[in-house]
């Protein structure tokens, strides 16, 4: 019981380098979609949770800091369940 019939996932990562107008600026655009199939929820397998898929989708910035190039300033903004599904 409670154990799904299928479950997937897949993410992809989209890099982008030296964007901005003084090129110390990258970034990543990552999306991850999850897929989680139908519950049984009773013994016999008569009853199920629906099924739900989830996206969310990411993005994360990278600066290069002019004073000292060690130091990294990284934002990073991510949106769960892009789709708003119950689950």
């Amino acid at each position: 019981m409670w154990t799904p019939d299928l479950v997937s996932s897949f993410t992809a990562n989209f890099y982008f380098p030296e964007i901005g107008k003084d090129k110390v600026w990258s970034s990543n655009l990552i999306l991850e979609a999850n897929y989680v199939g139908k519950r049984y929820i009773s013994n016999l397998n008569t009853t199920y949770l629906a099924p739900y898929l989830l996206i969310n989708l990411s993005r994360q910035l990278k600066k290069k800091m002019k004073k000292n190039q060690n130091w990294l300033l990284i934002p990073y903004f991510r949106i769960d369940n892009l789709l708003n599904w119950s689950y």
